[in-house]
């Protein structure tokens, strides 16, 4: 899986660097880059507030501009994206995969892969 990891993450921040349109803010930064760190976990707005050194509604304002999401969204946006790509480019368990996108609960990623993705995960292997 780490390897699955590393491969997303390249991949990924290959794009981000062919997409910069506008400049995106250090804090929004370093906040986009906390969350790609933590998603296999729990991403608390409070934690990454107080590493900003932002108040909550400064940095979902300042967030929102540059994304176009809230950091509640981007964040789950993010997980989506990575559990979209572990199910379509490996084999492991569903289950394993909601974990390892952050997702404790089976029944809440199945409803969050199949509300964004318009399938369920097992039919996204296919």
């Amino acid at each position: 899986i780490k390897l699955w990891d590393l491969l997303w993450e390249v991949s990924e921040r290959y794009a981000a660097l062919q997409d910069k349109t506008e400049a995106v803010p250090p804090a929004v930064r370093t906040i986009m880059e906390l969350i790609e760190k933590r998603i296999s976990g729990t991403i608390n707005v409070s934690e990454l507030t107080a590493v900003s050194g932002y108040s909550q509604t400064h940095l979902n304002r300042l967030f929102q501009s540059a994304t176009g999401k809230t950091i509640k969204e981007y964040s789950i946006m993010r997980k989506i994206d990575r559990a979209r790509h572990l199910l379509k480019n490996t084999d492991l368990p569903v289950k394993h995969i909601a974990w390892e996108c952050g997702f404790t609960d089976m029944q809440q990623f199945n409803k969050v892969i199949r509300k964004n993705c318009g399938a369920a995960p097992t039919k996204l292997r296919k």
